[in-house]
């Protein structure tokens, strides 16, 4: 396997053959899902709870243009942050992670949930860090208040943003929390909009990157044949 920076190198013909080499594959299914309210806490770790307990549906109720009363359901909590960092010869950090959602291995950005009243730069950047093992210098705001990610039954936000690596470069072993179970890989840029074209990304590390090419003038640059 071909590594740079102690990372591996794939690309988007390869990648779901590099991830499984790394042991990222499709858990098994055992047992239907349960509806939150039926699945007893006491089978639950202190994490899990706490999970559990981040998602509250609520009802909201509004008035709509016709005068009639409309109650709405959504989820509250799980907003997190997305971070678009670009390397020596335009190579991108990617994570690479079995989705239990949609039951695929999905490639997102480095990125996390936040914390109750964190910064999400702050955020950004330890879990960024925490991911990909690549140290940041700093990390720069593409929006002020997050994007929707599904704004009809959530109330979630994505806060997107530009990673400085150091220089030179620094990367650290990888320090995940025990939940998690995911492996980072270098993929050239060109590759990373293919893996978007084909659907295998999460639809919030697709709006970071057009956000950050956008910052970087990234699009300018290719059209000029650079």
């Amino acid at each position: 396997m071909k590594t740079k920076y102690g990372l591996p190198l794939a690309n988007a013909d390869n990648i779901l053959e590099v991830v499984k080499s790394l042991g990222i594959a499709s858990w098994k299914i055992i047992a239907n899902p349960v509806a939150v309210k039926d699945y007893q806490e006491v089978d639950l770790t202190s994490q899990e709870i706490k999970i559990k307990r981040r998602f509250e549906t609520k009802i909201s109720q509004f008035l709509n243009p016709n005068g009639e009363v409309f109650k709405g359901f959504h989820l509250t909590g799980g907003s997190g942050t997305r971070v678009f960092t670009v390397l020596d010869e335009d190579f991108v950090p990617v994570c690479a992670e079995f989705q239990h959602g949609c039951g695929e291995i999905i490639f997102d950005l480095p990125g996390g949930n936040l914390e109750l009243d964190e910064d999400p730069a702050v955020c950004a950047k330890r879990e960024f860090e925490d991911e990909s093992g690549i140290v940041l210098e700093r990390v720069v705001s593409l929006g002020s208040k997050g994007m929707p990610v599904s704004a009809r039954s959530l109330d979630a936000r994505n806060f997107s943003f530009i990673g400085v690596a150091k220089c030179p470069l620094v990367v650290n072993s990888q320090s995940l929390d025990k939940s998690e179970f995911l492996k980072v890989v270098l993929v050239n840029l060109s590759d990373w909009l293919k893996l978007i074209e084909r659907e295998m990304v999460q639809s919030y590390s697709a709006s970071t990157t057009l956000l950050a090419m956008r910052r970087l003038k990234m699009f300018e640059t290719k059209k000029r044949g650079v």
